[in-house]
């Protein structure tokens, strides 16, 4: 009777190979796929904190605990209970929540305006990611365009949440501050030499 030999299986990749891709993904929580999505994969290639691409790269595939994610799951029942936080009125969707909500619309006007670039507003976070990913020109335009879409919907977010959790209130001027002010620290945490004050982060950021 021959008897199978023994043999090692990295259980967190689908071919039961060890790579420091998959060991990477599985420490900071994202998902390995047999077949990622090169837009996906864009996502990690950025200044923003690690918690804030974990969340950016579940956010993309619609897998946040958003109001409608957990209807489905039968963790709320109740109609009442996801409607969007913030304004009350659709479903909270990741589509709707993030992108067409009359509360975050502006702010995503008034980012752009900031950046200098024409706003049309996509219809999904897919979109919206493409498009700031479109308005890059170079590697550093690209990392800077890619901290600032980070940082506004982790935003978004921390602000849904507040308003869900705290009974707050989020104006979008405050919303567009906290976009700024997160971004420019993150910038300048993975950019310790570089002088850009808030001011001019503030006033023009590609310059920085």
């Amino acid at each position: 009777m021959d008897l199978a030999e023994d043999s090692w299986v990295w259980k967190y990749d689908p071919s039961g190979r060890f790579s420091v891709r998959s060991a990477y993904l599985t420490l900071t929580g994202l998902e390995v796929v047999s077949d990622p999505n090169p837009l996906l994969l864009r996502v990690r290639k950025s200044w923003a904190p690690s918690k804030v691409i974990v969340f950016s790269w579940k956010l993309l595939q619609d897998r946040v605990a958003i109001r409608q994610n957990l209807l489905r799951c039968r963790v709320i029942k109740d109609i009442s209970d996801f409607l969007c936080a913030l304004c009350g009125v659709s479903v909270e969707s990741v589509g709707h929540l993030f992108t067409s909500c009359d509360s975050i619309f502006p702010v995503w006007y008034k980012l752009a305006r900031w950046l200098g670039f024409q706003f049309v507003s996509p219809n999904s976070i897919i979109g919206m990611f493409e498009g700031f990913l479109g308005f890059s020109v170079n590697r550093k335009f690209r990392l800077g365009w890619m901290l600032i879409w980070h940082a506004a919907v982790w935003s978004i977010w921390n602000s849904r949440n507040y308003l869900s959790f705290a009974r707050g209130t989020v104006s979008v001027d405050t919303l567009v501050e906290k976009v700024k002010l997160s971004s420019w620290k993150w910038f300048l945490a993975k950019n310790p030499g570089n002088p850009c004050s808030f001011y001019e982060w503030e006033v023009q950021p590609v310059m920085c």
